[in-house]
């Protein structure tokens, strides 16, 4: 993979283990290489992530069982070999990932209400050891990482620290929470938040935990950095399986439709034989996505719907896309605009001459 990774490495700091997304350059690298060059960097960034609290080479320490950690006066470290990021998953896609930890997953609760869980990666790929679960909460501004950890994995006290072209250990609140730890840099939540959260998780089990954070996911397969899921997930159907688009996706679709190609559900990325130089992740082996997001017809449908609103040519609709395919003789589109003035638009295109006819937009009777 030709992906510089150590560059992505460099602004990778700011989440344990997941670092705040480079959307800009993303966005930016994405227009000049449209497609290709988005899944390039959406896999390098995978990469990266699954460095978890901080990039470690050349220590010559042995990963237990492909992860290891280390705690000390309050900071944090950590190193993997492999590993899975998600972003939005959904519940079954979370239940599948953990049901092959190495501990018993207690996740957050009691974080500010009406956050979601935006990504998730586990270290290392086969039995996680490693939960990193990210919240973001668009009204109280709230937006951290909490690393669930096996303790087996963790390292304490300044005898086990790492060396060699370790980065600098992190300021972090860590606690136990029944068979875990877990571990939070202090620059992204206040001592309060982090008080509460180690509090309501004493209280908590596994089970209970899984089922609060279910709520926090998506009913749907998220493409992109999406700011209209709640709206979305209002309208989408009880029938089929629904997908939600950003922009930066809806501009691959012309060059899909000219290409006679499905659009491919890249949200789930595997990194095996990390290696690390001068403290960030050098490189990686990514295996491609192959699950097929909307087949080559629903993109057709998709573009279809773009032209018959006059989208289609300058490729910027002002709007995420909605989509579902109830039967096999039609798809449902609904375009979400930006703006709050503006209402939601429901399209029906036949799946035989992918004609468009506008459709009512009354809410979906489902929301499980």
């Amino acid at each position: 993979m030709d992906s510089d990774f150590s560059t992505m490495g460099r602004s990778a700091r700011e989440l344990i283990p997941v670092p705040a997304l480079p959307l800009e350059s993303i966005r930016s690298r994405s227009h000049r290489v449209r497609a290709r060059g988005r899944m390039r960097a959406f896999v390098a960034f995978a990469a990266v992530s699954l460095c978890a609290l901080g990039a470690v080479g050349g220590v010559g320490a042995k990963i237990y069982h492909g992860a290891q950690v280390w705690l000390s006066g309050g900071q944090v470290t950590s190193m993997v070999d492999s590993g899975i990021l998600m972003r939005q998953p959904t519940a079954a896609e979370l239940r599948n990932v953990i049901a092959r930890a190495t501990f018993p997953v207690v996740f957050p609760v009691g974080v500010p209400a009406g956050s979601r869980v935006y990504m998730v990666t586990l270290a290392p790929a086969d039995h996680p050891s490693m939960i990193t679960v990210s919240y973001q909460n668009d009204r109280s501004g709230f937006k951290a990482s909490f690393a669930l950890l096996d303790p087996a994995v963790v390292n304490s006290g300044d005898a086990a620290l790492p060396g060699g072209s370790a980065p600098p250990l992190r300021a972090a609140y860590h606690w136990r929470a029944g068979g875990e730890t877990v571990a939070v840099l202090k620059n992204l939540i206040s001592l309060r938040d982090a008080n509460r959260i180690e509090a309501a998780m004493a209280e908590a089990s596994p089970a209970g935990s899984l089922a609060v954070t279910e709520a926090m996911l998506p009913k749907m397969t998220v493409l992109g950095a999406t700011v209209r899921l709640a709206i979305a997930e209002r309208y989408r159907s009880a029938n089929g399986r629904s997908v939600l688009l950003d922009q930066a996706y809806l501009r691959t679709i012309p060059l899909l439709v000219q290409r006679g190609r499905p659009l491919i559900d890249s949200r789930i990325a595997y990194i095996t034989q990390i290696a690390y130089a001068h403290g960030d992740i050098a490189k990686g082996v990514s295996r491609q996505p192959k699950d097929i997001a909307i087949s080559a017809g629903g993109v057709r449908a998709v573009d279809a719907v773009l032209r018959s609103t006059g989208t289609a040519h300058d490729r910027d609709c002002g709007c995420e896309i909605l989509f579902n395919q109830p039967s096999a003789s039609v798809y449902w589109i609904w375009k979400i605009p930006f703006s709050g003035s503006a209402g939601v638009s429901k399209y029906s295109v036949d799946a035989r001459t992918f004609a468009v006819t506008p459709a009512a937009t009354e809410p979906g009777r489902s929301t499980q």
